[in-house]
């Protein structure tokens, strides 16, 4: 293997070991999951402890890294604060983009706040805290800081290879395996998959679109993702402004559009009057409103990917640590824009409308095989029909039921 690819032929075996398993576990039904995720986060927090201990153990301490001199000063340390504070949250865009993925299948609505608002960044902040003082003991012993825990245990090994430390690898690895294993699947493949087979549903079920996904991940040659933290680094920066401009589009469709009435049936249904069949089945608004919010920031993309003729424009620099907003803004800007001036179904229906999303007891309803009023009869010009006890508050449509 070349050097840059960061995997030797051994590793390399190990890595299309991995991509089998994973091939393989993806012929479990998504409901099996729920107790392999359960146990994926013990095995996390055991292995992330674990790696703790067996580092701080092997170096004896921290050491200075974590608490020497900054090395750079005035607006160069500020703008280095600017960019890591917006890598962080620009890393947030792949669980932006793919929540719904998963978060469909909760019971109640309100599952998913808490996970949302406290148990996403919490963890987010011990794993990056364990990173921090992993790879800065690994500077106490080797003059180096070593980012990647599976070489810093490499290296551990080589010099202490006794059946203890052999032992305290294996059941590490093993752990952050199998965490990975299930992090790829739920959070990698899943999405994918069901992008995929939406675009020709016809043709690609969701176990095609698995095939295809796990086709791709070689072809993409992953592996020279890892020759160096700064790649690494490099590329999670750089993919995030195809992620929110699909996030703009999504809210402002959501929030704005469709004031937080989707029509259940109609997302399943390739009827032409639907209101999301759009212009023969294509929503050419939200189109091109991803590719204007990606295109804001393209030329920022290309610096970052290393083309030499923009290597030393540093207002570009510094404007791309912002893309993820910028991003999103153009996106979603535009896509409300061209929803207004060329007029869609689903914005008409709900532009004297107030914000109002489904509630519980409607889904329900709705499950049912029943429809409620002011959605289901909307798109399909009917009169509404008023449930008795149902009271309609002015501006709205009233929320009743009518039989199927």
């Amino acid at each position: 293997m070349p050097a840059s690819s960061a995997l030797t032929s051994s590793q390399m075996c190990g890595f299309f070991l991995f991509w089998f398993v994973t091939c393989l576990a993806l012929f479990l039904s998504i409901p099996k999951w729920k107790l392999l995720i359960h146990l994926k986060l013990v095995a996390y927090i055991l292995s992330s402890v674990g790696m703790l201990a067996m580092a701080l153990k092997a170096s004896g301490g921290v050491g200075d890294t974590l608490t020497t001199k900054a090395t750079v000063h005035g607006s160069a340390r500020v703008w280095l604060i600017v960019r890591f504070t917006l890598l962080a949250a620009a890393g947030c865009s792949t669980f932006a983009s793919n929540a719904s993925d998963w978060q469909r299948n909760a019971t109640k609505r309100r599952d998913p706040i808490f996970g949302q608002v406290f148990g996403f960044p919490m963890s987010n902040f011990i794993t990056t805290l364990i990173g921090m003082i992993v790879a800065a003991s690994s500077q106490r012993i080797y003059g180096t800081v070593i980012w990647n825990p599976l070489t810093y245990l490499d290296q551990i090994l080589t010099d202490n290879y006794d059946a203890t430390h052999r032992a305290g690898a294996f059941f590490i690895a093993l752990g952050f395996t199998y965490s990975a294993l299930f992090s790829c699947v739920f959070e990698n493949v899943l999405p994918a998959g069901n992008d995929i087979s939406s675009l020709f549903p016809k043709y690609l079920s969701i176990k095609r679109a698995f095939a295809i996904c796990m086709i791709m991940t070689i072809a993409i040659n992953p592996w020279f993702l890892l020759g160096s933290a700064s790649i690494f680094v490099t590329f999670v920066g750089s993919y995030q402004i195809f992620l929110f401009a699909i996030i703009g589009v999504l809210l402002v469709d959501y929030y704005i559009i469709a004031k937080g009435r989707l029509d259940l049936k109609w997302l399943y249904t390739a009827d032409r009057s639907g209101p999301y069949y759009y212009t023969y089945g294509v929503n050419w608004r939200a189109i091109t409103a991803y590719v204007v919010g990606a295109g804001v920031n393209f030329t920022g993309f290309l610096q970052a990917m290393g083309l030499k003729s923009l290597a030393s424009n540093i207002a570009l620099t510094h404007s791309y640590y912002f893309a993820f907003l910028t991003t999103g803004v153009a996106a979603g800007l535009t896509y409300y824009l061209l929803a207004v001036i060329f007029p869609q179904q689903s914005y008409l229906i709900h532009r004297d409308e107030k914000f109002k999303e489904w509630t519980e007891d409607e889904v329900e309803v709705y499950a049912a095989g029943k429809r409620v009023v002011g959605v289901d009869v909307a798109y399909r010009g009917e009169d509404e029909v008023d449930t008795p006890g149902v009271e309609k508050k002015s501006g709205e449509a009233a929320v009743g039921v009518l039989e199927a």
